[in-house]
């Protein structure tokens, strides 16, 4: 591997094996040949239980490779001399690389004609092979046989509170795919552009990034401030013992595995069998697992379950100070102490920006002058930006090309300056071009999983 490989993620080890090669300085040791040259065939290696990011990592490869060589899909297989082995996602191989790992992250390894590309669960999965796809073989599967034996990276990035107090340490599935605009990252700017009403439009992101993690996870809302949206919608509920959490409504059965799970004692905890949160302590909460996307009722079909789990409001304070704004839906201004309490202890006087939860300028005025009283400063609120909503909701997911999105957000930004998304790089993409023509464009596509 080369010097440049060891530096682009600081959060990751990247090794070669004590018998290898001096690489060169282009990365790689072994002449340029065709694969039919190295190989026979390809199999990749993908468990049939799966969860569709791992599948959709797998097709990814396979159509880089597939040009090459005659390459299969296949729940499990016996490699053959000759041949290129490909284990995508925890599906059968026995490397110790993974073996030992045992991380929050991804493990990409290499040795002969044995490629292992696997993470701690389908997301990082998806980031591996999107990383070996694009770091370690530059886009071209020639560049597989040329790498030196004993190729291993591997990328740990901490548990979830890790990633909570520093999110520059969650790896996003899209990193590989679509790069943020440098202006999407300036706090400043964003309060400047909420108080002028006649500045650019404010990307919305609707209960975080659906479009890539399940709605209302603190997962989400960090993606959604890595691509650089101005504004996050989080709706909240109240636990059993009064602790403020994330979900659409008081209802567990549409965005968790609570139907897998009501009932049972986990790690000591029982669970009841309500799916009211209301009847739920937060402590019980933390064993159920979020569903992806919009959960079950998204698409009338069942969503997959993740390894997320639910959010408090703290959390997304703590997450989302001086990066992004916060938009509290559910609750009203009967629930501003505990709220309050919150912004407090998290230090985000900036990001709270009133709307949702006050009910008109008066109660805004109040709730500011509460958090300047006792912070020091405050965010901006919707009642004095002279700005106005626009969105429907998940209209974004029937469009596919450039110009729809184009004509669509042209629409929504006519109706109201703060516009809501699903799509929020797509969101980004428009307001760069439209917004930002002084400044190099944003990408234009964001792969769904």
């Amino acid at each position: 591997m080369t010097c440049a490989l060891l530096v682009i993620l600081s959060a990751c080890d990247v090794q070669t094996s004590p018998t290898a090669q001096p690489t060169t300085s282009d990365g790689f040791n072994k002449p340029a040949k065709e694969l039919t040259e190295l190989y026979s065939a390809c199999t990749l290696v993908v468990d049939e239980e799966a969860r569709i990011y791992t599948k959709n990592a797998a097709e990814r490869l396979k159509e880089l490779i597939a040009p090459k060589l005659d390459t299969q899909i296949k729940a499990s297989h016996t490699p053959v001399e000759g041949e290129l082995t490909v284990y995508v996602g925890a599906a059968g191989h026995t490397s110790d690389a993974w073996q030992g790992f045992n991380k929050n992250g991804y493990v990409i390894w290499q040795s002969g004609g044995t490629v292992v590309l696997s993470g701690s669960n389908a997301e990082n999965t998806y980031t591996a092979v999107s990383r070996y796809i694009v770091e370690v073989i530059k886009n071209d599967a020639i560049n597989i046989g040329r790498i030196d034996d004993g190729l291993l990276i591997s990328c740990d990035y901490g548990n979830r509170a890790d990633y909570i107090a520093d999110i520059d340490k969650f790896q996003t599935v899209w990193q590989y795919d679509w790069h943020s605009p440098e202006w999407a990252h300036d706090f400043s700017s964003k309060i400047k552009d909420f108080l002028m009403s006649n500045s650019r439009p404010i990307s919305y992101g609707h209960r975080g990034d659906v479009e890539h993690y399940p709605e209302n996870s603190i997962e989400g809302i960090i993606s959604a401030i890595k691509k650089g949206v101005d504004l996050v919608e989080v709706d909240v509920c109240r636990t059993s013992d009064n602790v403020l959490v994330l979900n659409h409504g008081d209802d567990l059965r549409a965005t968790t595995d609570w139907s897998e799970k009501r009932g049972q004692t986990i790690d000591g905890v029982k669970l009841p069998t309500s799916f009211d949160i209301g009847k739920w302590t937060y402590e019980q909460l933390s064993k159920l697992c979020l569903r992806t996307g919009n959960g079950e009722y998204a698409a009338g079909k069942k969503s997959e379950i993740t390894d997320y789990r639910i959010v408090t409001l703290e959390e997304v304070f703590s997450v989302c100070n001086e990066k992004c704004f916060v938009l509290i839906d559910k609750l009203t201004a009967s629930d501003w102490d505990d709220v309050f309490s919150v912004i407090k202890k998290t230090g985000a006087a900036r990001c709270f920006i009133y709307a949702g939860m006050a009910g008109s300028r008066e109660e805004a005025s109040k709730m500011k002058a509460d958090v300047r009283e006792a912070l020091g400063t405050t965010g901006p609120s919707f009642f004095e930006s002279g700005r106005s909503w626009s969105g429907t909701w998940y209209d974004e997911f029937e469009l596919t090309t450039t110009e729809q999105f184009d004509k669509y957000y042209k629409q929504q930004v006519a109706i109201g300056s703060i516009v809501s998304t699903n799509r929020i790089c797509r969101l980004i993409d428009y307001i760069d071009r439209y917004y930002y023509a002084d400044k190099a464009p944003g990408n234009t596509s964001c792969n769904q999983k």
